[in-house]
């Protein structure tokens, strides 16, 4: 038993171990034809407005389908994929970092695909949430940072980008700026959601 919990890795699959360690479980749990059917379902979801949960205990493969749904659509989808809890302290989870963390994963992936062109209006939008009075607080305060337009006087994803790193990372200094940040923030969240889902879509 102990030589077992030894070579035992708690953690979900990975790209590089999928294909050796995979293994098809489809017809014992009465599913056989769920991937196709989500599949199906995504590319008929032209809107972009479907929510698929998955739902379960620790252990029972979420994370390992949603790979396997990964694999099955990487040739017709952008999939931007990243984990919660290595991101965020899951134990004291605020939902505005959430946000914050997503709005960064986004910008970060946008800077990585050359072939997506973001409208102005959108960064334009999202840079004015950064230079209301109450973001201005946060970064005055705890960010030590000004965040400036480029030579053109126009913010790229680039700028965005590094803006809600440096965001996170003040989040997670300490429970007082935690405090500032959701009071200061949350007036704002409407906004910030908003400017978020137009930006994935």
């Amino acid at each position: 038993l102990t030589q077992v919990f030894e070579n035992f890795q708690n953690k979900p699959l990975d790209m590089e171990n999928f294909d050796r360690l995979w293994v098809n479980t489809d017809e014992v749990r009465g599913q056989r034809k769920i991937i196709n059917i989500l599949k199906r379902r995504l590319k008929a979801n032209a809107a972009g407005s479907m929510k698929i949960l998955f739902a379960g205990h620790r252990g029972c493969g979420k994370s390992t389908e949603l790979l396997r749904l990964e694999r099955e659509i990487h040739d017709d989808f952008l999939i931007l994929r990243f984990s919660v809890v290595r991101e965020l302290d899951f134990l004291n989870l605020n939902y505005i970092e959430l946000f914050i963390t997503l709005m960064e994963k986004l910008f970060e992936f946008v800077t990585k695909q050359s072939k997506i062109k973001l409208q102005k209006k959108l960064l334009k939008n999202i840079s004015d949430w950064t230079a209301s009075k109450e973001i201005e607080e946060i970064k005055d305060k705890y960010m030590g940072i000004d965040v400036n337009a480029g030579a053109s006087g126009e913010f790229s994803a680039l700028t965005l980008f590094k803006f809600f790193i440096k965001f996170r990372a003040s989040a997670k200094a300490s429970s007082s700026i935690k405090e500032t940040i959701k009071r200061n923030v949350e007036p704002k969240l409407s906004e910030l959601i908003s400017n978020c889902n137009l930006l994935i879509n």
